[in-house]
């Protein structure tokens, strides 16, 4: 495995940003060591951005989103980035990602996307280290199901609210 280091240059240059709108050191350094690993993980994999910051909208389905990327390495995936509290996975990110497919091939039909990689970085917590997760699906047609689902629940609720109306 190779490691990605910064170099003195670049840690300057984030130093000073981080001094700029008064960062701990000690936030800024976790900050850097979670920064640093996603350089190992974008070394590794090799990926390469498609496209990036892609808004959609289904004007069928009538919704929309906003794709962070569109990355790859031989096939197309989805790249979804997301910060928060603590490594956990929830729900919601899996739907959002079915969606973004959903989307993605109602535009681009000839364009078949093969998998999803989700990127996480943690908040700090406390005493708790800034961490870079990664996480890839090869499939999640019961995500795209759900996601129409709920979808569908959503457009029905607004029909049954303008009846009481």
């Amino acid at each position: 495995m190779s490691e990605i280091v910064l170099n003195r240059e670049q840690r300057r240059k984030i130093a000073a940003i981080m001094r700029k709108f008064s960062v701990d050191e000690g936030v800024a350094a976790q900050a850097l060591s979670a920064f640093e690993a996603y350089l190992e993980w974008k070394a590794q994999t090799n990926l390469k951005a498609h496209k990036t910051e892609l808004s959609l909208v289904h004007p069928t389905l009538k919704f929309g989103g906003t794709l962070d990327a569109v990355l790859v390495q031989n096939r197309l995936t989805i790249g979804d980035w997301k910060t928060g509290s603590g490594s956990s996975l929830y729900v919601e990110f899996l739907l959002q990602l079915g969606a973004y497919k959903i989307l993605y091939n109602y535009h681009f039909p000839d364009e078949i996307i093969t998998g999803f990689h989700l990127i996480k970085f943690s908040r700090s917590e406390g005493d708790e280290p800034v961490h870079f997760s990664h996480f890839y699906f090869s499939d999640l047609k019961l995500a795209e199901e759900q996601f129409l689902l709920l979808l569908q629940c959503y457009h029905n609720d607004k029909k049954i609210k303008k009846l009481t109306k």
